[in-house]
């Protein structure tokens, strides 16, 4: 009798564990396109919105996506901006270039506190199957040094001052540009 129930409860959970892993995977894929396997993942996260930049409507950012089993700490920085309410929890990111020459990824812009600056340090735990955007969606084909088409990602930094990048979106092109010279 014992067995049985001990047999009938590791099939029980073995079912609940196959059916989230099944609708986490499926939800993802719904979402992005694809689906995911174990560890640090990023996606790109589209918004439309209008700044004024003529001709630019479109923001990115990066979502970051702990399918690990354990919890992550990220070392970025809160920004208070002008807006009431509580700071915003940032990480370091970079806006990166394909060259179409080389193939090698170059750097367009690098965010992060500038050196020297009196800006604390702040952690923040992305826990097992929890996602975070790290960064205020932006207009990133306003940016000069990018052309409409140019192949683009992001590099996120789960550390502060790491010498490299923690993870990486898929790359992305470049759909708008602004219409008129800034």
């Amino acid at each position: 009798m014992k067995k049985n129930v001990a047999v009938f409860l590791g099939l029980g959970l073995l079912a609940v564990t196959a059916v989230s892993v099944a609708a986490v995977e499926i939800h993802h894929r719904v979402r992005f396109g694809h689906f995911i396997s174990y560890g640090i993942h990023s996606d790109i996260v589209e918004k439309s919105g209008d700044i004024g930049i003529p001709g630019i409507k479109t923001f990115y950012a990066a979502e970051v996506f702990n399918y690990t089993l354990f919890p992550l700490t990220l070392a970025g920085w809160d920004y208070v901006g002008d807006v009431p309410g509580p700071p915003s929890f940032y990480c370091r990111f970079q806006v990166q270039k394909l060259s179409p020459q080389d193939g090698r990824w170059i750097v367009v812009v690098d965010v992060k506190p500038v050196e020297g600056s009196q800006v604390p340090v702040a952690h923040k735990r992305l826990y097992p199957f929890a996602s975070f955007v790290p960064m205020e969606p932006e207009p990133t084909g306003a940016m000069d040094a990018l052309r409409k088409g140019d192949l683009v990602r992001f590099a996120v930094f789960t550390n502060l001052h790491a010498p490299a990048a923690d993870v990486y979106t898929e790359p992305f092109r470049i759909k708008e540009v602004p219409t008129t010279k800034r």
